[in-house]
């Protein structure tokens, strides 16, 4: 596709409809919708991961793109999850709080499904609170402003379709973001 120009050029009107939230109805079901795969936990169970429409995805990645360093201020220096080389630097930071502080405990802690126990209206007041990430408002609200179709599929076909409507779809590009921010709160007091 983008090899063509026409192509190109369409493809770049419907990014920018769905970064605006400009599409509605049957096309908003149709691009917000997801597959659930399920993938095995270490400790049992599955979890599920939903895999989005390759348009809105694209759509996603461009937006977060638009906001890649403010990411950075506003999550940082608590969070690293979303940044280049995240998870080296939470490690380096926490071996220097213990070398620092040899009698330092340092806690993991893990929250049982966690990008559904976060409530919609929180994530979104959480980034509407932050204005360094503007640029995702019309997005975010388009894709959990409203419930959203999960597809259960079952040898290629759908077995069950399942509404979507607290939380961040865990696969969703924009989902760690939204998840962080929603969670910002809880580590900085």
């Amino acid at each position: 596709m983008i090899d063509d120009h026409d192509c190109l050029a369409a493809l770049g009107h419907l990014v920018k409809d769905i970064v605006n939230g400009a599409l509605t109805g049957r096309a908003r079901k149709l691009l917000v919708s997801s597959t659930l795969v399920a993938t095995k936990k270490p400790s049992g169970g599955c979890r599920p991961i939903a895999m989005g429409e390759v348009f809105y995805r694209l759509a996603c990645l461009y937006a977060l793109d638009l906001v890649r360093d403010p990411i950075r201020t506003v999550l940082g220096p608590i969070q690293f999850g979303l940044s280049p080389g995240g998870a080296v630097s939470a490690l380096h930071v926490l071996q220097s709080a213990l070398d620092l502080h040899p009698d330092w405990v340092i806690i993991s802690t893990d929250i049982a499904n966690a990008f559904n126990s976060r409530s919609r209206p929180d994530i979104l007041s959480s980034l509407f609170n932050t204005p360094d990430l503007a640029p995702l408002f019309r997005l975010a609200h388009w894709s959990y402003g409203s419930d959203s179709v999960l597809l259960l599929m079952n040898h290629g076909r759908v077995a069950a379709e399942l509404s979507s409507c607290e939380g961040v779809r865990q696969g969703a590009v924009l989902g760690s973001l939204l998840f962080c921010l929603s969670m910002r709160h809880c580590y900085s007091n």
